[in-house]
């Protein structure tokens, strides 16, 4: 779909660039920031939930790495909490708060992805879908989506006792934690959505249709596993969006949110990592240096003419 797509409109999509607005591409940056802050907060949330204490500032630098990461590499639950072990272990955070930890966000994910696909079913279905679906069918779904999140949250005022799975615990977050987890999960998917709509042109449709677009092109992309759901993501949008916004201003839009929600912070997060790898590892780096060091000035200028002749 992609490759048809772009064959068909591969001259028209560089005045589609042109014709996006800086302000729309400053709202798309400002709403990203604020969307990895929400996300930053689920790590935060998930501390008060296993009752452990962490530096602030340490905690928002392993979970926005992490998030990150595991954004554009895909299978979060390996990469992302890989990626907190490395920081969270040496701060002192056993492996089974790890673990509780991962649960926690892993959840809340799940409750905002199924809280707002249910609320866009129900008020507002995406036109490809009411052509094909009843409304009540479209609205029967969209309340059963709605139903799983406040049953979780039901479940915790209710139940005080953790779940055991294998020798394992899980104890429920209170009330209060859980609600936490909700808001925040709806908020993150709301400004993720949102940094897209801001990129598309003015005639867009209704931010809900373009929602429930965002969402199941989402969750398609998890599905494939294909590393941040690339192509599959853009795909599938294409579609959603075919007839309701031009195509080239389609793949414009999807090109800058592509740059601005994925390789932006991923770019800065490899900064991060290589930093702080860099930083553990400078006894190292220096041992290694003052082997070399002796050797630099006899070796320096000849690698230079080679690679300048080169």
């Amino acid at each position: 779909m992609l490759r048809s797509e772009l064959r068909d409109h591969a001259a028209s999509i560089p005045a589609a660039f042109a014709a996006l607005p800086p302000s729309r591409v400053l709202a798309a940056l400002a709403l990203t920031v604020a969307s990895y802050a929400i996300l930053v907060g689920f790590d935060q949330l998930a501390f008060v939930y296993v009752g452990k204490r962490l530096a602030v500032w340490r905690i928002v630098l392993a979970s926005f790495v992490s998030y990150a990461v595991a954004n554009n590499v895909g299978f979060a639950l390996v990469t992302g909490s890989s990626v907190r072990y490395r920081f969270y272990s040496r701060w002192g955070v056993a492996s089974g708060d790890l673990s509780r930890i991962v649960v926690f966000y892993s959840v809340a994910f799940w409750l905002g992805l199924l809280a707002l696909g249910g609320w866009s079913l129900a008020f507002h279905p995406h036109p490809l879908l009411q052509t094909r679906i009843p409304d009540g069918v479209l609205q029967g779904a969209g309340a059963l989506l709605l139903f799983v999140p406040v049953a979780y949250v039901g479940i915790c005022a209710r139940r005080r006792a953790p779940f055991a799975v294998r020798g394992f615990e899980v104890a429920l977050p209170t009330p209060g934690l859980a609600l936490a987890q909700l808001a925040l999960s709806v908020a993150d998917w709301l400004l993720a959505a949102a940094v897209l709509h801001a990129l598309l042109p003015g005639e867009a449709p209704h931010f809900g249709v373009v929602l429930g677009a965002f969402l199941a092109a989402q969750l398609a992309g998890l599905a494939s596993h294909v590393p941040g759901g690339m192509g599959v993501f853009e795909g599938l949008m294409l579609l959603a969006l075919r007839g309701l916004v031009p195509p080239e201003h389609v793949i414009s839009s999807l090109l800058v949110y592509r740059a601005l929600y994925y390789l932006l912070p991923l770019t800065l997060a490899l900064a991060i990592l290589i930093a702080d790898e860099v930083r553990l590892r400078r006894r190292h780096i220096a041992r290694v240096g003052a082997v070399f060091g002796s050797f630099t000035t006899l070796l320096a200028p000849k690698l230079l003419a080679v690679f300048t002749f080169l």
